[in-house]
């Protein structure tokens, strides 16, 4: 291993001068995607991405049902959202009547979740019932049902959210690939714009129940790969998974707060002009209301010009903790400096991460596509037929789509099989969440030296460690005494 402070490893990285610089640069932060791909970034990622899911899970159920199958963009989602649990109310109503001994489930005042739980009892148990995979009337009944509960359920805020994401993210990787820039602006922005939007038209309060716990999830494990990333990259230095948590566990504290505080900085103006808002709706105090109006668009300036740093800087605030001996505050301004100083810079290195990005998710797609395909072929004739519709690919880069056969097996051994087919296509999320913090951790080095002029090789120590240059000097006395 080259030693983090010899000459060779110094002369390791772009310099970062001239065009030459900038494109050697370039190519560093492409292969953060190559990099992301080590199994203990991966890992971190995976637990990341089962954590938040369960997050999500769980306040689905807690606040129920907010939208109908067209999600968070529909015209009027209320309205689709009432439609759909009255569509689901009476082919459950007609399902029980059809039936010889119809139960004691009551489809008329059942609640929406437990409609939904209903369905997919049904469709299980109709699954169960089938002997063969002939198109029989119980088959075609199964493949309607399993049409309905897919295009036709209502959907939780953090459903739909996921949903609308993971399409937006698969059509992007797929203009990237295709080389067509317009598609590619336009997904992004539906990512970054359309969907938050979205969000604090129709469900403020999942900011708060959902987006709370995710950030601090985020950031926690993301100051883990953060922090993996930028000893590798700036001093060659493997950390373990229990050296990185021994970093979070002494950052925490900045790792949390640091972006904690631009989002309050931002909530405070909207909160106002919500506020401003529903007292125009008052009769006597609309006036004083009105009068004050011009206050809200001064507000909402200020409200704007936050929201657009944060867009900006946000991806750099976790790295700053990683690379920085510094405080939160100190972590924040170097975060949102940086770029702003070098905004061509940084949007040079953000477009090269973003294709590095896209190009490895597609190739681990196809990957982890052609893995399927194959392993359900080797088992065709041997297996039962569920698990071939286990193994059944969705198609190129689509993230977004439920399987049918997810929702609709039971038994142990289904669980079990179910389970390891999850965690085969999650390994996706897991690296796009370990690529945001090893691109981060590289673009806020290479910004950090044009502005600062300091060495990337100029990381904070790690805690319980001596200070580098201590141990450099012992290494070099010793090499001395060694001679």
């Amino acid at each position: 291993m080259v030693d983090e402070a010899s000459p060779e490893r110094q002369g390791s990285l772009p310099d970062g001068e001239g065009f030459g610089g900038l494109l050697a640069e370039c190519v560093e932060t492409a292969r953060a995607a190559v990099a992301s791909l080590h199994p203990r970034r991966l890992a971190v990622g995976l637990l990341a991405v089962l954590l938040l899911g369960q997050i999500g899970d769980l306040h689905d159920r807690l606040a129920g049902p907010r939208f109908g199958p067209g999600g968070l963009l529909a015209e009027d989602p209320e309205a689709e959202l009432v439609a759909s649990i009255e569509r689901w109310r009476s082919r459950l109503s007609e399902s029980i009547a059809s039936e010889a001994d119809s139960g004691s489930f009551d489809a008329e005042s059942a609640t929406p979740w437990q409609l939904l739980a209903e369905g997919r009892r049904r469709l299980v148990a109709s699954r169960s019932s089938r002997i063969d995979d002939d198109a029989d009337l119980g088959g075609e009944a199964r493949v309607e049902m399993e049409r309905v509960f897919l295009e036709d359920r209502p959907l939780g805020t953090y459903d739909a959210v996921s949903s609308l994401v993971a399409g937006r993210f698969g059509d992007f990787c797929r203009s990237v690939v295709a080389i067509d820039p317009r598609s590619a602006a336009t997904s992004l922005g539906g990512m970054v714009i359309d969907v938050p939007v979205a969000v604090w038209r129709h469900d403020r309060l999942f900011l708060l129940s959902f987006g709370l716990p995710a950030l601090i999830v985020s950031t926690l494990l993301g100051g883990m790969v953060a922090r993996m990333a930028a000893c590798r990259f700036a001093r060659r230095q493997w950390l373990t998974l229990g050296e990185s948590a021994d970093f979070v566990g002494a950052s925490w504290r900045r790792l949390i707060s640091a972006p904690l505080l631009p989002l309050a900085a931002a909530l405070v103006p909207l909160g106002a002009v919500a506020l401003l808002g529903l007292v125009l709706s008052v009769p006597w105090l609309d006036v004083v209301a009105g009068v004050l109006f011009g206050s809200s668009l001064i507000l909402g300036l200020l409200a704007g010009i936050l929201l657009v740093g944060i867009a900006v800087g946000w991806p750099l605030i976790v790295p700053a903790v990683a690379c920085e001996d510094a405080d939160a505050a100190d972590c924040l301004q170097r975060a949102y400096a940086y770029p702003f100083n070098r905004f061509g810079r940084y949007l040079v290195l953000a477009v090269a991460a973003i294709v590095g990005l896209a190009v490895a998710v597609a190739v681990l797609d196809a990957l982890l596509l052609t893995t399927l395909w194959s392993v359900r072929l080797a088992v065709a004739g041997t297996a039962p037929a569920w698990v071939g519709e286990l193994l059944d690919g969705r198609g190129w880069l689509e993230f977004g789509a439920p399987s049918p056969a997810m929702l609709s097996i039971d038994g142990v051994a289904a669980d079990a099989v179910a389970t390891w087919v999850s965690l085969s296509r999650l390994l996706v999320g897991a690296l796009v969440f370990a690529w945001l913090f090893d691109a981060g951790v590289r673009i806020h080095l290479f910004l950090r030296r044009a502005v600062d002029r300091v060495r990337p090789e100029e990381i904070a120590e790690s805690p319980g460690q001596r200070p580098r240059a201590e141990r450099v000097r012992e290494a070099i006395e010793a090499a001395r005494r060694a001679s």
